[in-house]
């Protein structure tokens, strides 16, 4: 038996390494996996083992700049699944199109070939905006080959469903893993030219960035990459974690008690289903801890479930307040042109003071 409450454990495997689950006695055992892996051993789930475990908790113990929210192919499958279901799914893209062309219009860029114009998302996820930028210079007939578009993210699996479509219209395109913080790190590594003239953060991926600096560090880097004069930066901030200053009132807001499971269908894994049950959220000290359990499974003919992934995640999104964003930004060395509010959220348009 083993006598300690807490088991804490980076990786999964890491119970093969020193015990067998198969056979050793765990009721009084707490069993923590740290770096918030959603891929657990098919052991884990199996009905022998759980009702044995006092508790299994999924989560990080502390502050890892690699942290994976989507660490299989099933679970980058379902997030997109789930946006292309959500309003306004796709209807940020126009307006980040529109900036692109200006961007284009005005950069020193297109005037010498040889230096190409450089788009960076960051928090790309499975290159939505980008592959919607490819799409309107698809339709509009505008060939971008001095053009060099890159997509940044955590997650190597979202990136390789990224990398699953070619962006036919792009002179260049690159899907790169990485967090937000290490941005300049990530870009100046490239035997590209170290200026960018268009990076964006779409759908409140900068959110992720919950941590002290962390934020501060994100836009300084912008601030030192983005190209001077021309170069353009856009931060979307949803709507529903932009903070009123009322306390009192954003803690009736945001704390809910979730929603019914809601099962969606996987279009590239066959007779895979993803079960979506949402626990609610909560808000202490700006963080959005929203909780959510998936379980990706196979039905069978006679009803039962063949369990292939459950996952209990908690997602934590830093929530904002517009004065205390505007002062980051401004010490960064950044300047506000134009806030703009679409379906979901607000994006602010950003140069260079």
């Amino acid at each position: 038996m083993i006598s300690s409450k807490v088991v804490c454990l980076f990786r999964p495997t890491s119970l093969y390494k020193y015990c067998s689950l198969s056979t050793l006695p765990l009721r009084s055992t707490n069993i923590y996996l740290s770096n918030h892996p959603p891929l657990v051993p098919n052991l884990l789930n199996s009905q022998s083992v759980l009702p044995r475990l006092k508790s299994l908790t999924m989560g990080s113990i502390e502050r890892k700049a690699d942290i994976d929210f989507y660490d299989s192919p099933y679970l980058a499958e379902n997030w997109d699944l789930i946006s292309q279901g959500s309003e306004g799914y796709d209807s940020d893209v126009i307006f980040y199109w529109n900036v692109f062309l200006e961007v284009k219009e005005s950069s020193e860029s297109h005037e010498n070939p040889s230096v190409p114009l450089v788009v960076v998302d960051v928090g790309t996820g499975t290159g939505r905006v980008l592959k919607g930028l490819n799409r309107y210079a698809e339709q509009n007939n505008l060939p971008l080959p001095d053009t060099e578009f890159i997509g940044i993210d955590i997650s190597q699996h979202m990136l390789d469903r990224a990398a699953e479509e070619t962006l036919s219209q792009v002179g260049s395109v690159s899907w790169r893993r990485g967090s937000a913080i290490e941005l300049s790190t990530l870009l100046e590594s490239s035997s590209k030219p170290s200026k960018v003239d268009f990076v964006f953060s779409a759908v409140h991926s900068v959110g992720h960035l919950i941590h002290p600096g962390e934020l501060e560090k994100f836009f300084a880097d912008v601030a030192k990459l983005l190209r001077p004069h021309s170069g353009r930066a856009c931060i979307s901030i949803w709507k529903h974690y932009m903070l009123s200053t009322d306390d009192e009132e954003a803690k009736t807001q945001y704390n809910d008690i979730g929603s019914p499971p809601m099962v969606l269908a996987s279009k590239k894994f066959p007779g895979v289903l993803y079960r979506n049950h949402y626990h609610g959220e909560e808000l202490e000290n700006d963080i959005l801890a929203s909780k959510t359990n998936v379980q990706v499974f196979r039905q069978h003919e006679n009803g039962e479930e063949e369990i292939i992934e459950s996952i209990p995640t908690v997602l934590r999104y830093k929530m904002f307040r517009e004065p205390t964003l505007l002062r980051i930004l401004e010490s960064s060395g950044l300047e506000v042109l134009n806030k703009e509010t679409n379906v979901m959220d607000f994006v602010f348009t950003l140069k260079l003071k």
